[in-house]
């Protein structure tokens, strides 16, 4: 069973707006916990554990509270019946004795708090922790869902809602792909498939080489219609905005701004750029949680494309409600989604889980695999 860091050292448990951060020293290693604690919202608590070989203690505490706060936005955003976590283990420590100490807490929780992969975690640690606790939301029920699928199919349902917002259809758009991995690569290919015109960037040059698309290295120079960020993050500098040659940006990646992200977003909203914020575009993953947690048997009996097809269509209303809701509050969509509280959720029948059944029963495309 972890134990709360010994009382000698200066990292008590630290409660930051809604989010509480308590850090847990174990002889499996170190861990970082950040909860989101919103006042009027019962719902469990879930996000991504990742293991982060190059943090110390402080950044670990400072990169668990951002991800949770990120996690909060998506699940408000897409009402998914939980409020925000994340996860965060420090260094590389020996994988047994970590997940052992990880499961006592969350079996401890009972659970309050559910976890998901996530960075440098593989399908073998989410096994072996499956065999210590039943309190994770991986798909491990259902050999066919990929995280990274369903955020790749919320990007694009993003991307047809601006496409219509600039007055195009997805088929015309030039877009620009910015980090060609798990997610910007089936984003990229889909979009190639669709007849729009794709560019990719990435710091491997190689992985940008895909059949259909046009790879390039300076990326602000080529003249697009969207932006699809899909890369870890930290991509655009303030400075950065006047240079950029897009008229939206709608993509994955949760740590776009380099800093001063206040500034940069005033920036894109004076440029005329319209920005889709990653709460709500990339809730591909947070979605499938929603379903596997509140539809256990109709996640299991659901086809992956069903699965695809109900997250790309959730995203794209989504974001047609942000910009629509943006514009009529005079707000950019970076404050809509600030404004949104997961406690304006209602527990009967709110979350996006209980609509997947909704979505079926009005015989929606995909194939049952049962």
């Amino acid at each position: 069973m972890p134990v709360p860091i010994p009382p000698h050292t200066p990292l008590p448990t630290t409660d930051v707006g809604d989010v509480r951060v308590q850090t847990y020293e174990t002889t499996g290693g170190a861990f970082v916990l950040a909860v989101d604690n919103s006042h009027g919202w019962a719902g469990p608590a879930h996000g991504g554990v990742r293991v982060e070989p190059a943090l110390d203690v402080v950044r670990a505490r400072e990169t668990s509270l951002r991800l949770a706060m990120q996690a909060a936005a998506k699940h408000a955003v897409h009402r998914t019946g939980f409020r925000g976590a994340a996860l965060v283990v420090l260094g590389d420590p020996p994988r047994e004795p970590l997940w052992t100490a990880v499961a006592a807490e969350l079996n401890r929780q009972t659970g309050d708090l559910l976890v998901a992969a996530d960075l440098r975690v593989g399908e073998r640690d989410m096994q072996y922790l499956h065999g210590l606790t039943p309190y994770l939301l991986s798909a491990l029920s259902h050999s066919g869902v990929n995280a990274s699928a369903a955020t790749a199919a919320g990007v694009l349902g993003a991307v047809d809602s601006v496409a219509r917002r600039l007055g195009r259809t997805t088929s015309s758009l030039r877009v620009l792909v910015h980090g060609v991995g798990k997610v910007g690569r089936p984003v990229a290919r889909a979009l190639s498939a669709a007849g729009a015109t794709v560019f990719t960037h990435d710091l491997r040059p190689h992985a940008a080489e895909l059949p259909g698309c046009v790879a390039v290295t300076m990326w602000m120079r080529e003249e697009v219609d969207v932006l699809i960020p899909c890369s870890v993050g930290d991509v655009i500098e303030l400075g950065d905005v006047s240079q950029l040659r897009c008229r939206a940006i709608v993509g994955s990646a949760a740590s776009l701004f380099a800093e001063d992200q206040r500034g940069t977003l005033a920036a894109l909203h004076d440029h005329g750029i319209v920005y889709v914020p990653a709460a709500v575009s990339a809730g591909g993953a947070v979605i499938c949680s929603s379903v596997e947690h509140y539809a256990p048997k109709v996640f299991d009996a659901a086809a992956p494309d069903q699965l695809y097809t109900f997250v790309g269509g959730e995203i794209r209303d989504h974001t047609d409600s942000l910009l629509d809701d943006a514009v009529s509050h005079g707000l950019t969509p970076g404050g809509m989604v600030a404004a949104t509280r997961p406690g304006a959720v209602g527990a009967e029948g709110g979350d996006c889980g209980r609509r997947f059944r909704t979505f079926l029963d009005r015989g929606q495309t995909g194939t049952s695999r049962r």
